[in-house]
Formats: C-alpha cells, sequence, structure tokens
C-alpha cells in the first residue's frame, strides 16, 4: 500500500472524487490529564475521511472512529512529501489546540488535541494513532 501521505497528497492534487477513506490496521486513542496517562483504547479497523474543499489550499479530516463524537477539521495540504504536521484548524468546541502529524515512514497518522473543560483544571489532552495504511476507498 502507498504511504499516508502520498494518498492524501494524490488525492488533493489529482483526484476528481470529493472524498477518500483512509483504513488502518489499528487506532490507538490516549487520553491524559496533567500529562499522566488516564486511559488507552486499541481499536481494529479504523477509518479517517479525507474531503476536498473549495478553497484549495485546505483539506478536510472527518474523524469518524472515535470514542465520544464524530468531529471534523480543516488542515493546509501538504507539501513535504516526507513528513507532515500541522494545526489542526477550525475544531468544534471544546476540543481545542489540536495539530496532526503524519509519518510515512513509519504509517502513523496522529491526532493531538484537547478536551476543554469549564475548569481549566479538568481540560483532558487526546492523542489518536492511527497505524499502517491497509485500504482507500474513493467517494
Amino acid at each position: 500500500m502507498s504511504n499516508i501521505l502520498g494518498e492524501i497528497t494524490d488525492f488533493l492534487h489529482q483526484s476528481t472524487h470529493k472524498t477518500v477513506e483512509l483504513y488502518f490496521i489499528t487506532q490507538e486513542i490516549l487520553s491524559f490529564h496533567e500529562g499522566k496517562l488516564l486511559n488507552r483504547a486499541l481499536r481494529a479497523n479504523r477509518r479517517l475521511v479525507v474531503e476536498k474543499l473549495t478553497d484549495a489550499s485546505f483539506g478536510r479530516v472527518k474523524v469518524v472512529d472515535h470514542l465520544v463524537f464524530t468531529f471534523s477539521f480543516k488542515f493546509p495540504i501538504p507539501k513535504n512529501p516526507a513528513f507532515y504536521r500541522s494545526e489542526m484548524l477550525c475544531l468544534p468546541r471544546p476540543l481545542s489546540h489540536g495539530h496532526l502529524a503524519i509519518d510515512p515512514d513509519a504509517q502513523i497518522f496522529t491526532l493531538n488535541f484537547n478536551i476543554d473543560a469549564p475548569d481549566s483544571a479538568l481540560t483532558v489532552g487526546i492523542r489518536h494513532e492511527y497505524k499502517k495504511l491497509i485500504g482507500v476507498r474513493f467517494g
């Protein structure tokens, strides 16, 4: 299978489709409070949906395999084929301070963000790690 970053970049630059679903062997979800691990969930056969936007400078990722609710965010289209890191733009509340990283060599797509609480002492950090791309489906 091609690398994650290559699939996303090729889709956003060359495909006539509106979406691509990326299928991964596993998804690991970690939650943290004040730097301490709260919970770890490992799930098999997970997916993300990447969408084209009318602004060709950005794409959108829809997180459909989640623990609480489906959400999406915008990201600048990747330019570096070796590694990608960016802010997660337009995150829905209560999510904040998000960033994504794609390491094509390690075959890992990582999302990091916070779930804000009215009391900042209760804010929880979340990390989603999608590992080993096993398939794509265009829509």
